[in-house]
């Protein structure tokens, strides 16, 4: 029985086909097992809650973990309004500074990416010094291994400088057009410095007229 060519060829495409399709299927089988192998390995490390000096500890009083990150960002909101908000965590703790003659407001650990602030010396204080202790910590984040350095007290003085300015009385400004916005936000009432929702404690109240 004589074969001819155009069956030789129509068989060899078959079998070219059959391993085409299973080095396909091959190839696919192998990258769902490393896509699940990688969801398997990839599970977030869990946040430290102690470290070098630190450690988290139970809010003081009726205040509350989040309730303390809220306020941190708006203040990073309010200071540093053109940088994009950093991925750390803000918690209240306990801190034992090297010098055991000498107590810490609040710290920063760049590994853990968290900032703690003392919970044990917050009685008393006023709200604005927690203020003052968060937008401090947060100019310890943007610029890590400084310490206190000529950068940190350059962005500490230029912060101060405005939100002192955002807290004096505003003056009274001349007659001009009023926009649909402005009607449209006529008497209404925004706490603390204004933007950021929640209000911000020690601020002024702000009011569209």
């Amino acid at each position: 029985m004589s074969v001819t060519w155009a069956e030789v060829n129509e068989h060899t495409q078959r079998v070219w086909q059959k391993e085409r399709i299973a080095t396909m299927e091959a190839r696919l089988k192998a990258a769902k097992a490393a896509k699940a192998a990688k969801r398997a390995t990839s599970v977030p490390a869990p946040e430290m809650n102690a470290g070098n000096g630190w450690r988290v500890t139970e809010p003081p009083g009726a205040s509350s973990h989040d309730e303390l990150e809220r306020l941190a960002f708006q203040v990073f909101d309010l200071a540093f309004h053109s940088i994009p908000r950093p991925k750390w965590r803000v918690r209240w703790g306990e801190i034992t500074p090297s010098d055991l003659l000498s107590y810490a407001l609040a710290c920063v650990d760049p590994d853990a990416k968290v900032i703690i602030v003392d919970r044990r010396y917050t009685q008393g204080r006023a709200d604005d010094d927690l203020i003052e202790t968060l937008f401090h910590e947060w100019t310890h984040v943007l610029h890590v291994g400084d310490g206190h350095g000529e950068r940190f007290q350059k962005t500490v003085a230029s912060v101060k400088a405005f939100m002192n300015e955002l807290k004096q009385p505003m003056e009274p400004s001349a007659a001009r057009p009023r926009p649909a916005l402005v009607y449209a936000t006529k008497g209404r009432r925004y706490a603390g410095f204004g933007r950021w929702g929640a209000p911000v404690p020690g601020g002024q109240d702000l009011e569209y007229r």
